[in-house]
């Protein structure tokens, strides 16, 4: 009985594994792998194209508008540039309005624009949307005790420190 459970094991395993296996799942499985490493291969060469084209997104980036750029009013006070969360706040002495239309003006100068003119401006409260490029500003401006409090919101903007020669 012994050698009957050996050779009836012997040929059921060499069946398994040569006969059965083999084309069912062995033959299965190896282009289901070469698929997978196709797909693979081609999502590679996809992140080198990728690779490639970052550095002209990096050129680009270097023509964004700079923050260091935007109008501040001459009484802006406590300017705060916050770089991780891309935004610059600050307060001024001047009135909501008035402080809105300053930076409707400058940013204009700038060529930057607006789409379908869509500023909320009222003696409460200001929001402004710009862009420029790939760059977009949100401006809120709101009351803050006798003048107000801007928050700048930006995307797409250079963030590099510049020396100004003009300013010396």
């Amino acid at each position: 009985s012994g050698s009957g459970k050996s050779t009836k094991k012997k040929p059921s395993s060499l069946l398994d594994f040569l006969g059965s296996a083999k084309p069912k799942s062995d033959d299965d499985k190896p282009s289901a792998k070469a698929d997978d490493g196709d797909e693979e291969e081609m999502k590679e060469e996809e992140d080198d194209d990728d690779e490639d084209e970052s550095p002209k997104k990096k050129k680009s980036s270097d023509k964004s508008p700079n923050v260091y750029d935007l109008p501040l009013p001459k009484d802006a006070k406590n300017v705060e540039y916050k770089k991780i969360v891309n935004m610059v706040d600050f307060k001024s002495a001047t009135s909501v309005e008035d402080l809105a239309d300053f930076i409707v003006k400058g940013l204009k100068k700038q060529g930057w624009s607006s789409e379908n003119d869509t500023d909320l401006i009222t003696p409460n409260s200001c929001i402004i949307k710009r862009e420029l490029g790939k760059a977009e500003l949100t401006i809120f401006v709101k009351p803050d005790g006798q003048g107000s409090k801007v928050t700048i919101m930006s995307e797409g903007l250079s963030w590099e420190k510049k020396k100004k020669p003009e300013e010396e």
